[in-house]
């Protein structure tokens, strides 16, 4: 995924590593999970990927839901 600014995310299929570039530094990061297709639709370690970017990421209590915003 490449933002505007040009920084990128580059996520593998099966891969548990995240290879993040910003501002031309290049920074591979251990996601602990690797992203995969299940019935056509592809999943990703959404924490992993939001705070690669410099967001916040928060689980819900009830449910089992991640809540991203800006920091």
């Amino acid at each position: 995924a490449a933002l505007e600014n040009g920084d990128s995310l580059e996520l593998v299929l099966g891969a548990t590593e995240l290879t993040v570039t910003q501002g031309g530094r290049i920074t591979t990061l251990d996601m602990g999970a690797a992203p995969f297709v299940r019935d056509g639709h592809t999943y990703i370690p959404v924490r992993a990927a939001a705070e690669a970017l410099g967001l916040e990421s928060n689980m819900g209590r009830r449910r089992r839901r991640r809540f991203i915003k800006s920091v």
